[in-house]
């Protein structure tokens, strides 16, 4: 049974990092913008070789301000918190969305036996551990159920910008700050189980790599393009675009070197909209890098659907987030694949003919 419980305090003017599994924990309100996530995205193949895609995230709001954009009162000793996600079989053309929200209480979001952060909203609930031995993460959303298991959990990436601070970024807007760290190349296997429209459930038995990522700080921007590229030889490259041309990106070879860069520019190649609230997003990039990443400096980004969206329409905001294809344009090759995210063109300024369109 989890303990009471007293949020971890963190200083965006003063960064200091613990160790990955302390900052695991759950973080406290420091400003009205505090905020914070657990993720993680997934290329999966059951026993058939069928792809699936997953993406699952536990979102914390400790900050006042999200309150009140959200139009949620604010308590003491409360916090408002989603529970989001995808999972998408696309040989079936299904596509699952998730998403529940609700106040929970800062007393009741970790489990120290297991370091487990916690989140249970009315009948949906998430339960995300990580020991020495590795992660394990069960939840349940509506029709979808996941138990899923992760081992080489020991290589963290701490992220870095233009600011220098190892483990502390910008977040797009000059006065936003995040702590961001990444496990990138996650061994994953469990199941999703999946309740189809007769009321049976499919258990699908599934395994592949993941992506893992740990952020919290004090920050209000939701606008920017993300990229992953998981290349088949191990190496993996990032890159946060934000929507006023910041940038933070890092390269990790296939033996684990890691480089931090900037000045990548990304090129628009098409554009999706979100079903429910409207917005247009950039879906479909190419992408040019100020270095060589494993043999080259030009890649393209191909989506495998464009129904993977997150929506969240009491705050009118749509984020694409979806499985692709990593294409090399030197060789014009397939050499991994890609998740990535993008929001509202309008925002980003990277509609047909806008500023920041490439």
């Amino acid at each position: 049974m989890p303990q009471l419980y007293t949020p971890l305090s963190f200083d965006v003017s003063k960064p200091h990092i613990r160790s990955p599994q302390e900052e695991w924990r759950p973080h406290a309100r420091m400003s009205e913008k505090s905020y914070e996530w657990w993720y993680v995205t997934l290329h999966a193949f059951d026993a058939s070789g069928r792809r699936y895609f997953l993406f699952f995230d536990i979102v914390h709001y400790p900050g006042d301000g999200w309150h009140t954009r959200f139009g949620v009162p604010f308590e003491e000793g409360k916090r408002f918190a989603h529970l989001v996600g995808m999972v998408s079989d696309y040989e079936r053309q299904d596509y699952r969305t998730l998403r529940t929200e609700g106040l929970i209480s800062d007393q009741q979001i970790w489990d120290a036996d297991r370091r487990a952060v916690l989140t249970r909203l009315g009948e949906s609930s998430a339960d995300w551990s990580y020991t020495d031995q590795g992660m394990q993460l069960r939840a349940e959303v509506g029709d979808t159920r996941l138990d899923l298991r992760f081992s080489e959990t020991d290589e963290v990436i701490w992220h870095q910008d233009k600011l220098g601070v190892k483990g502390l970024i910008q977040q797009g807007a000059e006065d936003d700050f995040s702590f961001y760290f990444s496990i990138m190349r996650a061994a994953a296997h469990g199941t999703f189980s999946l309740k189809d429209a007769d009321g049976s459930w499919r258990t699908l038995q599934i395994a592949g790599q993941a992506w893992i990522d740990r952020q919290w700080g004090d920050f209000f921007t939701l606008t920017w393009e993300w990229s992953s590229f998981r290349f088949d030889n191990g190496a993996r490259f990032h890159l946060y675009n934000f929507y006023n041309g910041h940038q933070e990106a890092v390269y990790v070879t296939a033996d684990g070197e890691v480089r931090y860069l900037d000045g990548v520019v990304v090129k628009q190649n098409g554009y999706a909209k979100a079903p429910d609230v409207g917005t247009w997003v950039s879906w479909g990039w190419s992408y040019e890098l100020p270095v060589e990443v494993e043999g080259s400096r030009r890649f393209r980004v191909e989506p495998l659907s464009s129904r993977e969206f997150l929506e969240i329409p009491e705050i009118r905001y749509a984020l694409y987030e979806g499985g692709a294809r990593l294409i090399d344009e030197t060789s014009g090759r397939q050499v991994g694949v890609s998740v990535n995210e993008s929001a509202d063109i309008r925002i980003m300024q990277n509609a047909p003919y806008a500023s920041r369109q490439r």
